[in-house]
């Protein structure tokens, strides 16, 4: 007999630069798929996570000159090395070798570890440090061995900015997540963040049965990437989102709110504690050194912003996409609730 045409639920993945939306797109890739990560995107990740350790000490260097920490001649010459350093391919030892040297002298100073810790009160995002810089940092001899290959780990840590939209096919099988049901069918689409990569969105919107939309917790205190002036988890965050829920074919489609980089998130709260979000949300009365509290008065802000625009059925996650178990928790509950708020739409519960 003729083979049913499988139908798969369609899911996007949405959220402004450097939020974090392609790490969990790779999660749900490691999750669902039995075959996890292919060598090719082994191989094809370590140019990249050289230029992650060279961008890295870059900032790091630019925040003790901009803080006038004293950096020792050796360190200065690292930084002007490293700073020429192209490396095409992991098989270009003498340059690995080169950056291994430099990477080494540089993160090894005891002002530059004073830096990273000022990174975490950093407001531009353009030098404000990654939520990963000292994770590659943390091994470098092992990420500059000529037989490096990455970890799983390492693929998630990594930063690449997205090009193009990229579709993942996936079984969801409730039973590997304890939960009851037959396993469904989904794709979910990640698309590029970038302020150039937004047009393709609205290609993106016709036929979706639910919408993911990520936003960065440490950005809260950061600037704005197109407009100085603005608030980066407000302008680059909320409001990117406010435009896309005006979208006609996204009315009555569920969003799901990824509050993500709770991880960075602590560690900024914990660099400031007698501070906190109040420099941002001056209106907060909570701990400023409680965490969970700051967080759900940033959601609260958030849901409240939404509701003065639309009324759509959005729930709320926190998580950090670096992490396989939280995010694999997370998914199933994301899942369940978009299958049900499409039936409760529909009117068959």
């Amino acid at each position: 007999g003729a083979t049913k045409e499988i139908h798969r639920s369609r899911v996007l993945l949405l959220g402004a630069g450097g939020a974090g939306k392609s790490t969990l797109f790779k999660q749900v890739k490691l999750i669902t798929s039995s075959a996890g990560f292919d060598q090719n995107l082994r191989n094809d990740s370590i140019v990249p996570i050289y230029q992650n350790m060279i961008d890295a000490c870059q900032k790091l260097v630019k925040i003790c000159l901009k803080n006038e920490l004293e950096l020792p001649p050796d360190v200065m010459s690292a930084a002007d090395r490293i700073r020429s350093l192209n490396i095409q391919s992991h098989q270009d030892t003498e340059r690995v070798q080169a950056l291994k040297a430099a990477a080494t002298a540089i993160w090894n100073n005891e002002e530059i570890k004073k830096a990273f810790k000022l990174s975490m009160m950093e407001t531009s995002s353009k030098d404000a440090m990654n939520a990963n810089d000292d994770y590659f940092l943390g091994q470098i001899d092992t990420v500059c061995d000529p037989s490096y290959c990455p970890s799983d780990n390492d693929l998630l840590m990594m930063r690449r900015s997205t090009s193009g939209a990229h579709s993942l096919d996936f079984t969801f099988d409730p039973s590997k997540f304890k939960m009851p049901g037959k396993s469904t069918y989904w794709t979910l689409t990640d698309v590029g963040g970038q302020i150039h990569e937004r047009a393709t969105w609205y290609e993106e919107f016709n036929d979706l049965d639910g919408l993911i939309f990520v936003l960065s917790l440490p950005d809260f205190d950061q600037t704005s990437q197109d407009n100085r002036s603005a608030n980066k988890l407000v302008e680059d965050g909320v409001n990117l989102m406010l435009q896309v829920m005006r979208a006609d074919n996204l009315q009555g489609v569920p969003v799901c709110v990824l509050l993500n980089k709770k991880d960075l998130f602590i560690r900024k709260i914990a660099a400031d504690p007698n501070v906190g979000i109040k420099k941002v949300f001056p209106e907060y009365e909570g701990k400023t050194s409680s965490h969970g509290e700051s967080i759900q008065f940033i959601q609260n802000f958030i849901d409240k912003e939404i509701s003065k625009e639309s009324n759509v059925s959005k729930t709320f996650y926190v998580t950090t996409a670096t992490d396989t178990e939280i995010v694999k928790n997370m998914l199933g509950r994301v899942i369940e609730n978009i299958t049900n708020q499409n039936l409760q739409h529909a009117g068959l519960i």
